[in-house]
C-alpha cells in the first residue's frame, strides 16, 4: 500500500519552466514571449509538454498559447534541474518500441 502512494505521489509532482534563455529559438517564438510578458528568471509551472520529432511546445500555466522549450531550463518543485527530453513522461519517444522486423 505505501508503493501504491508512493507512486501516486510521484506522479502528481510538478513542473515548472524558468524562463532563462529569451535569445534562444526562432524569432516568432522570442516575439511570444516578449509579447506575453515572459520575465527572465521566472518561473512558471507547466501544464502540458508536447514533443514532436522537432519541436517541443511547452504550455505554462494562465497561458493558451505554447512556447518553445529552448527558451527554458526545467525544474521540479523542489527546483532541482529535471531533463524533459530523457524524461519518458514527457519524451513519447522514450515509451515508444520501435521495431525493424
Amino acid at each position: 500500500m505505501t508503493d501504491m502512494i508512493k507512486e501516486i505521489n510521484l506522479e502528481a509532482r510538478k513542473l515548472f519552466a524558468r524562463f532563462n534563455h529569451p535569445e534562444s529559438g526562432y524569432k516568432g517564438c522570442r516575439e511570444a514571449a516578449r509579447y506575453y510578458g515572459l520575465l527572465v528568471g521566472e518561473r512558471y509551472e507547466v501544464s502540458n509538454v508536447v514533443m514532436g520529432a522537432s519541436y517541443t511546445d511547452v504550455y505554462l500555466c494562465g497561458y493558451l498559447r505554447p512556447f518553445n522549450s529552448v527558451l527554458f531550463d526545467f525544474e521540479d518543485e523542489d527546483g532541482s534541474a529535471h531533463d524533459i527530453y530523457r524524461d519518458p513522461k514527457y519524451n513519447w519517444f522514450l515509451k515508444k518500441k520501435v521495431s525493424f522486423d
